[in-house]
């Protein structure tokens, strides 16, 4: 399974302010997740993911993600086999004067235990 969200961030929002974003995806393991930060950021945007109250990208919190013009792949193993299955993004803008629009996109497995088969008795 495969999401994508645009979150677009207006100016002169700063760390300590920070944007959430609560984003809804489905039961199973993210095994993926791009983060495309557009030509024209200059590092001014930054952004991180959370499950729940942890920080799971980048792991060392309080760390952000912020480049211009790169898209960053994270191959990952992010358990959302309990509701809610959904996670929140946070970002800040400090460019004061254009907003920047960064796209998530994850890729989701299913979740081990769909995979198991139930033996048949003779």
């Amino acid at each position: 399974m495969f999401y994508e969200y645009n979150v677009t961030y207006l100016p002169n929002i700063s760390k300590d302010n920070e944007q959430i974003n609560i984003l809804r995806l489905t039961r199973g393991i993210i095994r993926k997740v791009e983060i495309v930060f557009p030509r024209g950021c200059a590092g001014l945007v930054g952004v991180r993911v959370f499950r729940g109250p942890v920080q799971v990208i980048p792991l060392n919190f309080p760390a952000w993600l912020d480049t211009d013009g790169e898209t960053i792949t994270i191959n990952t193993e992010i358990d959302l086999s309990v509701n809610p299955y959904e996670v929140e993004i946070r970002g800040y803008n400090i460019d004061d004067t254009y907003q920047h629009t960064i796209r998530f996109r994850f890729e989701i497995g299913l979740v081990e235990e769909e995979f198991k088969v139930t033996p048949v008795l003779e």
